[in-house]
């Protein structure tokens, strides 16, 4: 077993925040459940970093925020060049699968990690052609992407606990 760390990068489509803002005030579940997913990673001895919107509230006037442990990059101004230098080795998604056919993403392993209502199956399969994994939330959620593109079907995972803990040590055992 490797004790490499692994490069995780989470992109979070929503409202602003960094990770203090879940100290400060209320988010939403996508926001919340990112910086705990990224605070736990950073426990269990990865790499983190999320693109979040920024807004003066959440990041001051910084492009780059440090919250126990994870970093925190302001999109969209640090989109394009912070994926023109760095490779990942797990880079998630949520909810915003047009972020998935990003020609700038290096990393070995793409995920879409969603828990919206699927309105448009053609168009979400046009931008899973590079995804490695999909990942719902619930029963509910699977069903409904089954039926709005059929093509998926038997092929996401149901995620609990959006930390897949086995994933990340078959991935770290390859390095």
């Amino acid at each position: 077993m490797s004790n490499y760390s692994l490069q995780i990068a989470l992109m979070v489509h929503g409202v602003s925040f960094s990770g203090k803002t879940y100290q400060e005030k209320p988010l939403g579940g996508s926001e919340s459940s990112a910086i705990l997913m990224a605070e736990e990673l950073v426990r269990l001895g990865q790499e983190v970093s999320v693109f979040s919107y920024g807004d003066e509230e959440s990041y001051g006037n910084q492009m780059r925020v440090d919250y126990n442990g994870v970093r925190y990059l302001r999109l969209p101004e640090m989109w394009q060049s912070t994926l023109a230098t760095e490779d990942f080795d797990v880079f998630l998604v949520e909810r915003d699968h047009n972020k998935l056919v990003d020609s700038l993403i290096r990393s070995r392993q793409l995920g879409l990690l969603n828990h919206d209502i699927c309105s448009n199956g053609e168009a979400l399969m046009a931008n899973l052609y590079n995804c490695d994994f999909v990942y719902c939330l619930s029963e509910f959620h699977r069903e409904q992407y089954e039926g709005k593109a059929p093509e998926l079907k038997g092929k996401i995972q149901l995620l609990g606990n959006p930390i897949d803990v086995e994933r990340l040590q078959l991935i770290r055992d390859t390095l």
